[in-house]
């Protein structure tokens, strides 16, 4: 842990250091001829060089022998794990209520590889381990999308593997991805470089604790085409929004110093039955997500107050106070006490199956 806080004194370098015995040979073939063809493509000087300079001029190589440089063997090596064998994904699905007594996973995988394999391979996991839900859309209409946007899971994932720390005394840890039934888990080594939390998503703000692996990325690509980091800055806002869009509540940050956790809550799976209840309540088209989960949990008893309520889905006090009086505004709640002991608990009648009718 010293070690760690000393080496953030001054802007971090690990990613530049050489590799020794390695060389181009050590790259992957197809991820190499797309990046060479990427860089060409959005560089006129870099157009003019050769492969050899290409690869020097953007750090992929690096000292009078042009050996690999750490950055360029985590985003384009044939198996990284060779030279630096924790950086890694190490993923896993907590057990479930159903597993056999003892269980400590249903399913734990390692994801090696450079960069863009890892990206790809931990996310098509995420897609097999969770569930589509079912969700209203704008209209009021229901349809079936991933349990985790997609996009929000892939810039977590390229996060946690282009900005953990690359020190010496990190590289015994892996980025580590847990899914259970109540969210997901993202964690790196290393803390936020430069920036606080409550920083993160906005817009113009930027930081890169590994500089050189960052640009290299940027034009790096996955099997499938895409790239690994879209732009500066880009990443949070993405997350940000795409959960915003799903109806989700945001993301909670924690940044301990030495390592750096995303949770993204799954507030957005409800039984069938609940789904048909919420469709028939007056307003339903015009409430949010929070609310329609709000009053499913209100249907099986629960009893609200300003607290729980930004503690289940994370907020200030204001919009909390503001998305329960809305339900108490149509009639589908009722409010008692006053202020701090104020309780929200669902209409009378509400809760019966005639209410469809």
């Amino acid at each position: 842990m010293e070690q760690a806080f000393i080496a953030n004194r001054s802007t971090p370098t690990f990613d530049q250091q050489p590799m020794p015995g390695t060389g181009v040979g050590d790259l992957n073939a197809t991820f190499l001829t797309a990046y060479l063809s990427t860089c060409r493509a959005g560089s006129t000087a870099l157009a003019e060089l050769s492969d050899d300079d290409v690869l020097y001029r953007t750090g992929v190589t690096t000292g009078p022998e042009r050996v690999l440089s750490l950055a360029g063997l985590l985003a384009l090596g044939v198996y990284p794990q060779q030279y630096v064998p924790n950086c890694v994904i190490q993923a896993s699905v907590a057990a479930g209520a159903t597993d056999p007594d003892g269980t400590r996973a249903a399913d734990t995988r390692r994801f090696d590889g450079p960069v863009p394999a890892m990206l790809n391979e931990a996310l098509h996991w995420v897609q097999r381990n969770t569930r589509n839900r079912v969700r209203f859309s704008p209209d009021g209409h229901l349809h079936d999308e991933p349990e985790f946007p997609l996009e929000a899971v892939r810039e977590l994932l390229s996060n946690a593997l282009i900005h953990r720390d690359l020190g010496p005394h990190a590289l015994t840890q892996a980025v580590t991805l847990r899914l259970d039934a109540r969210q997901m888990v993202v964690s790196n080594p290393g803390g936020l470089w430069n920036i606080t939390v409550d920083r993160l998503g906005k817009v113009g703000v930027t930081s890169a604790r590994n500089g050189h692996l960052l640009r290299i990325c940027q034009n790096v690509r996955t099997r499938e085409g895409n790239r690994v980091v879209e732009a500066l800055a880009s990443g949070i806002p993405a997350v940000l929004n795409s959960l915003r869009r799903a109806g989700m509540v945001p993301p909670r940050f924690h940044d301990q110093g030495i390592s750096f956790t995303v949770a993204v809550p799954n507030h957005a799976l409800l039984a069938a039955e609940d789904l048909e209840w919420l469709a028939a309540l007056p307003s339903a088209d015009l409430l949010s997500d929070r609310q329609r989960h709000a009053l499913v949990a209100m249907r099986h008893g629960t009893v609200w107050t300003n607290q729980s309520f930004r503690e289940t889905f994370p907020m200030d006090s204001r919009e909390a106070r503001k998305e329960l009086a809305g339900l108490v505004e149509v009639g589908l709640a009722v409010a008692e006490g006053e202020r701090r002991g104020r309780l929200y608990r669902l209409s009378p009648g509400r809760s019966a199956r005639s209410d469809r009718t």
